[in-house]
């Protein structure tokens, strides 16, 4: 009896470990590709910056170093988005105004946005009809009701029917 307890007890840490182990790998692809798609953007930034001044002589040279945002929906697609915050993101529903289109009735057409501001990421709400709401660690989702309030890593952003979960990242082309 003692015995098959213990294998029982051996088998279940393991099962936990193995778990554990995937997960971890499973994160680790995640963040990965996220560091891809901010490296993509930032390369696309000097490449722009190259061909308009080809002899580097006008406008200022894009940075190495940038912060950057990936936004994930909380749903069964699991859709991941990332973005140069300084660029600004638009969420709504109106696909010709918003780099985030969501099909849905519950959200306006332009229904919030994202920005950089003295080097920190906030969200605004853009006045929606619906609202927008931010859950920040275990607290209650709060409406922002045309407010701006600072975002910060795992928040969660309500829009409509979409739950997305922030991941903030800091991505250095130098050490890439």
């Amino acid at each position: 009896m003692y015995a098959a307890l213990m294998i029982a007890a051996v088998l279940l840490l393991l099962s936990a470990g193995l778990a554990a182990a995937v997960r971890k790998i499973i994160h680790g692809r995640e963040t990965q590709k996220c560091y891809e798609a901010a490296r993509r953007i930032i390369q696309e930034e000097h490449l722009n910056y190259a061909i308009k001044n080809p002899l580097n002589s006008h406008g200022a040279r894009p940075q190495m170093q940038k912060i950057m945002i990936c936004l994930k929906t909380e749903n069964a697609r699991k859709n991941s988005y990332v973005f140069d915050p300084e660029k600004g993101i638009h969420i709504g529903r109106d696909s010709g105004k918003n780099e985030i289109c969501l099909q849905d009735v519950t959200v306006s057409g332009e229904h919030c946005r994202i920005f950089l501001y003295q080097n920190q990421i906030y969200l605004q709400d853009c006045n929606s009809a619906n609202g927008t709401f931010l859950k920040k660690g275990t607290r209650r989702p709060c409406a922002l009701h045309g407010n701006a309030e600072m975002l910060r890593n795992k928040d969660r952003i309500y829009v409509g029917n979409t739950v997305f979960r922030t991941i903030i990242f800091y991505c250095d082309m130098l050490t890439a």
